[in-house]
Formats: C-alpha cells, sequence, structure tokens
C-alpha cells in the first residue's frame, strides 16, 4: 500500500489508498473525540464516492447529513446560510465536527461555516478532486464568492486533519482532472527543481496512477503555507496565475451558461502571467513559449471575454493596495517575484495575447 503522512503545522495529512485505516490509526492517537459529527458533500460525491465512505460510520453511527448542488457557482451566502441551518438544526456545538467530503468548493464553503458556526468548530478534509486533492484541502484557506468576486470573505482556519485517497480519481471526468492539474503546473513553476522536471514529461492523457504528482505538490504547499500561514510574504507566491486567473473566472461566472473551472480560468492566468513576467522579470522566452505550447495540451478552452471586464476584476483582487495592480510573477522557473507592480496597458496587452491562442 502507498502512503505518505505530512505534518502541515499542527495537523495531519495522509495520503493513502487505506483511508478507513488511516482514520482509526488518527482517531486512535489523537484521542479525537468529538461530541457529535455532521458530513457536507455535493450531489456528485453522493453519487459516486460516498457508498465507499459508509464503512467509516462504524466509528460514529449514522452521521447528519448535508448535500449540496455541486460547482464553484454555488460557493456563496445562500448556501454558507445552509451549512450554519444545517449545524444548528442537528444541535452541533462546540466540541462537534464537520467532515468536509468532496472538491474544493465543498472544503471552502463547509470550511468557512466551520469556522464561523459557534466562533468555530472543528472541520476534516476528505477531498475527492485532484484540485482539492493538492490545492484546496492544504493551507487552511476558506472563503466564499460575494459580489461576483472570487473568494472575497473568507478566514484562514486549519483543519484538524486532511485524507487523500487517489482512488476517488477515478469517478472523475477528465475535464476535472486537467483542471487539477494547473495546479500541479502552478506548483512545478513556482519551485522549480525535480517537480518542474517530472512536470514536462508528463503529458496528456494523465496517467491513471497520480499518486507520486499528489504527493510532490501537497509537499510543496506544505513547505510554503507553514513558512508563511496567512500569507504576509511568501506564502503569496501561490497566487502565481490567479490575479488574471480569478479574474477570468469571476467573468466566466457571470456571463458563461457553462462557467469554466478554477483550473481552466487559471492555465488562460499563467499564460497571461508568463507573459507579465517575460515583459516585467526578463523571464526568457523561449521557456514562455515552450510553456505556452505545454499549458494547451491539457486546456483547450478559448479566451472570449471583454478585456474591460477581466481587467475590472483584477483591480478588486484582494494583493492590490494603494491603487496599484500587485502580482506574483517569475524571473525564471523556480524563483517567484512578490508584489510587482502591473500597469493596465500591460495587463490588456497580456489578455490581448489570450484572445490570440
Amino acid at each position: 500500500m502507498s502512503r505518505f503522512v505530512v505534518n502541515a503545522g499542527n495537523y495531519p495529512i495522509y495520503i493513502s489508498s487505506n483511508l478507513e485505516e488511516e482514520w482509526k490509526n488518527w482517531v486512535s492517537a489523537f484521542s479525537f473525540n468529538p461530541s457529535k459529527v455532521a458530513l457536507v458533500m455535493d450531489s456528485n460525491v453522493a453519487t459516486y464516492c460516498y457508498p465507499k465512505l459508509k464503512a467509516m460510520h462504524a466509528y460514529f453511527g449514522t452521521l447528519p447529513t448535508l448535500i449540496l448542488p455541486p460547482d464553484d457557482l454555488n460557493k456563496n451566502l445562500f448556501y454558507l446560510e445552509k451549512c450554519w441551518h444545517f449545524f444548528h438544526e442537528h444541535q452541533l456545538d462546540r466540541r462537534s465536527c464537520v467532515i468536509a467530503f468532496g472538491g474544493g468548493m465543498v472544503g471552502d464553503l463547509c470550511g468557512f461555516a466551520a469556522a464561523t458556526y459557534h466562533r468555530g468548530i472543528a472541520m476534516v478534509q476528505i477531498p475527492t478532486t485532484l484540485l482539492a486533492m493538492v490545492d484546496a484541502s492544504v493551507g487552511g484557506k476558506t472563503a466564499i464568492n460575494y459580489n461576483q468576486v472570487k473568494n472575497l470573505i473568507g478566514v484562514f482556519r486549519k483543519p484538524e486533519a486532511v485524507f487523500i485517497d487517489p482512488v476517488w480519481l477515478h469517478t472523475l471526468p477528465v475535464r476535472e482532472l486537467y483542471a487539477g492539474y494547473a495546479e500541479v503546473i502552478k506548483h512545478a513553476l513556482i519551485t522549480g527543481g525535480g517537480s518542474y522536471k517530472r512536470l514536462l514529461a508528463t503529458v496528456p492523457p494523465l496517467a491513471n496512477n497520480l499518486y507520486q504528482v499528489i504527493c510532490d505538490s501537497v509537499k510543496i504547499k506544505r513547505d510554503i503555507v507553514v513558512a508563511d500561514f496567512k500569507e504576509r510574504k511568501y506564502r503569496k507566491v501561490l497566487n502565481f496565475g490567479h490575479t488574471i486567473g480569478h479574474a477570468i473566472e469571476s467573468t466566466s461566472l457571470i456571463y458563461d451558461e457553462t462557467p469554466l473551472k478554477h483550473g481552466e480560468a487559471i492555465a488562460m492566468g499563467m499564460i497571461a502571467e508568463l507573459y507579465l513576467s517575460h515583459k516585467l522579470c526578463g523571464f526568457p522566452l523561449e521557456t514562455f513559449e515552450q510553456l505556452n505550447e505545454y499549458i494547451q495540451l491539457f486546456f483547450s478552452n478559448k479566451f472570449n471575454y471583454d478585456i474591460k471586464n477581466v481587467a475590472h476584476f483584477v483591480h478588486l483582487d484582494k494583493k492590490n493596495f494603494n491603487n496599484q495592480n500587485n502580482f506574483v510573477l517569475l524571473s525564471n522557473i523556480g524563483k517567484p517575484e512578490i508584489d510587482v507592480a502591473v500597469s493596465d496597458e500591460l495587463i490588456y496587452e497580456s489578455l490581448d495575447q489570450l484572445q490570440k491562442i
């Protein structure tokens, strides 16, 4: 059995193909004895993953369960209140625990609800998508979208533990799998080294066994988050590709009948921000062109948005201050540059480059 355990700063991350045994050992080792346990998941997870989780009920009995509709579009105040109402209805107290079972939407929404209910109750993450496994479940960020802006309202709150089983990936359509791979690409670009070499050796279709990919990405994010949990400085490197990526995603949520996946928007954001890296930080043009082609092996989405709409959301980005657009860019592979000021003119130019792809 493949098994990898990471200490993420006061909480463990288990990457294992035997989820039930890992849970049992964790409960015993940490004397985890909540007064009540509740389960939150989305309807896709309820259909494809939940039956394999039922064995864990032996430890808690029948769990009260809230099933949410899937997709990031529903990470909003309406469903946040649904979570709070569910917690209150089942009389969860300050010693209770919520299990967030699903992708990044469930982890973010449920995590924020748990962090604010009774000023914070325990939460365990069981991510079921590649995106959630390598990114959303690691790091203690929780948030909801508000006023059409991605992740505008949130708090930092660590989970009690994270349980990752790659078996859930077999339930995903290819589009969802590739969307998660965008964060793997980002991790490799900001750190370089062996992770970047393995990245370029990986081409579609992604291998069925993504165990090592997950382990690499979780460790990269763990190291960054432990060094700077509240994103005072170094953790900002994880925002590479996300300033323009989140702006594209917010635009898509408004105008597209079928919105882009988070990773699809981030892929576009990385291409645009690699272009800005070349223009402002001396990122090698040859490497930019190589990565542009590589990213498009996995993402064929076309940028068909009004540049002014996207630029509007760039101006609302959380990293901005003093009316300055602040980006994380790269001077080379593995060499991120934090708080790089980017003019509106160059933002428009980078988006214009996306329209030409």
